[in-house]
C-alpha cells in the first residue's frame, strides 16, 4: 500500500501539493481464474494529491488526499481518495462516480474476470468503499439502459442458455433509478496493489447489481 511505503521511508519527504496533468495510466493483470489479461485504462488524468509525507522521524501526519478527474474506459471518472501513512492498518476511503460509460468499453475489464460481455450504456456508477490492509466494503450503485449481458465460456464463446436466463432476470433498463447493492468482506490479496483491491470491490458490485454468477 502507498500508506505503508510512505510510513517506512528511511528519509524525510514532504510534498504539499502534486498535480498530474493530461496523464495516462494503464493497469493490466492476469489471475489464475481469468481468461486472459484484464486491462483498465485511465486517460486525460487531471489529479491533485495533497500532503505527501514520509513517516521518517514522525509521530503523526495529515491524511493524503487525492482529488481524481479522468476518463475511465472513455467514461467520466470523478473520485476522492484518502489515507493516512501513520495508520498501520492502512485504513482508506475511496468514493466517486463514473458517468456516460458505454458498457461495451468495459469488455477488456469484465471479460477476463467475470467471463461476460456487456452491451448498453452505464449512465452512472457510484461507489463508496472503506477498507484496510485486509478487508474492504461499502456501497455500489448503477443506473443503466439497453443492457444486455452475454455469459461466456473459457474460450470466449457465448453460453446461450445462461445468457438468456441472465437477461431475463435483469431488467435491461433501470428507468433512471440507481440500483444499489452492498459490497462487503472483500479480501485483499497481500501480494497485490491497491488498484487490485479497488478492482475487486468494483467487480463485486457489478456482479451483484447485474446478477452475474
Amino acid at each position: 500500500f502507498f500508506s505503508e511505503k510512505l510510513r517506512k521511508m528511511k528519509f524525510d519527504l514532504s510534498v504539499n501539493r502534486l498535480e498530474l496533468v493530461n496523464s495516462k495510466l494503464e493497469y493490466e493483470e492476469e489471475t489464475e481464474k481469468s481468461i486472459g489479461t484484464g486491462k483498465l485504462t485511465f486517460s486525460n488524468i487531471n489529479a491533485t494529491v495533497k500532503n505527501i509525507n514520509s513517516g521518517y522521524k514522525k509521530k503523526s501526519l495529515p491524511d493524503v488526499i487525492v482529488d481524481w478527474r479522468s476518463q475511465f474506459m472513455q467514461g467520466d471518472l470523478r473520485a476522492n481518495w484518502a489515507f493516512n501513512p501513520m495508520n498501520t492498518s492502512e485504513k482508506f476511503n475511496i468514493n466517486g462516480s463514473i458517468t456516460n460509460l458505454p458498457a461495451k468499453n468495459m469488455d477488456p475489464f469484465v471479460k477476463p474476470y467475470l467471463k461476460v460481455s456487456v452491451d448498453g450504456n452505464f449512465n452512472k456508477i457510484k461507489f463508496n468503499f472503506d477498507g484496510n490492509d485486509k478487508l474492504a466494503g461499502g456501497s455500489f450503485g448503477i443506473d443503466y439502459n439497453d443492457l444486455k449481458v452475454n455469459v461466456l465460456k473459457d474460450d470466449g464463446s457465448k453460453r446461450k442458455l445462461l445468457s438468456a436466463v441472465g437477461n431475463a432476470a435483469v431488467k435491461n433498463d433501470s428507468r433512471g433509478q440507481m440500483k444499489n447493492v452492498e459490497v462487503k468482506n472483500i479480501e485483499r490479496k497481500q501480494d497485490k496493489s491497491f488498484f487490485n483491491f479497488f478492482l475487486a470491490c468494483i467487480l463485486d458490485g457489478l456482479k451483484k447489481a447485474l446478477l452475474i454468477i
